[in-house]
């Protein structure tokens, strides 16, 4: 189960830019993302099985991450990807699946936006019980090598 984060706005920053917390600060509304972790979510985390997690958190076989149809165009950053822009140049999405990065041409997608790298922070095998089965060769929901073998 993915922790929550939460957004602050009105965070303090310096005339240099710099967020701070000085008292010579004049305030920017921005949106600055940060962990909303408990001791109860995390003793949860480690005491619930993976696919009850799954289940309880994203929708399990129907995860909520992997169904486009739930998503807002704001949502998407990349057309069939639960996902938004960090930067320019850097995209924070949902894993991809084999179905979805072929329904949406995902790949191309990258291509048009820039994009030529993709880093993966989920294991092998882990959400095993979420959206798309896993590929056998991969343990992912997708090949990575389909990302490689574009370029």
């Amino acid at each position: 189960m993915a922790a929550g984060v939460s957004l602050l706005t009105d965070v303090p920053y310096s005339s240099s830019g710099d967020l701070n917390t000085g008292n010579s600060m004049n305030t920017v509304s921005t949106r600055v993302p940060t962990a909303k972790y408990t001791k109860v979510g995390e003793t949860l985390r480690h005491v619930i099985p993976g696919h009850m997690q799954c289940s309880m958190a994203c929708g399990g076989r129907a995860c909520k991450y992997e169904n486009p149809a739930r998503w807002s165009d704001k949502e998407q950053a990349v057309k069939g990807l639960y996902s938004s822009w960090i930067t320019d140049n850097l995209l924070a999405m949902a894993r991809p699946s084999t179905e979805i990065l072929e329904k949406y041409n995902i790949i191309e997608q990258f291509t048009r936006c820039g994009l030529r790298t993709v880093i993966n922070l989920q294991r092998p095998g882990e959400h095993a019980s979420c959206g798309n089965p896993l590929e056998h060769d991969s343990g992912f929901t997708y090949r990575p090598e389909m990302f490689m073998e574009a370029g």
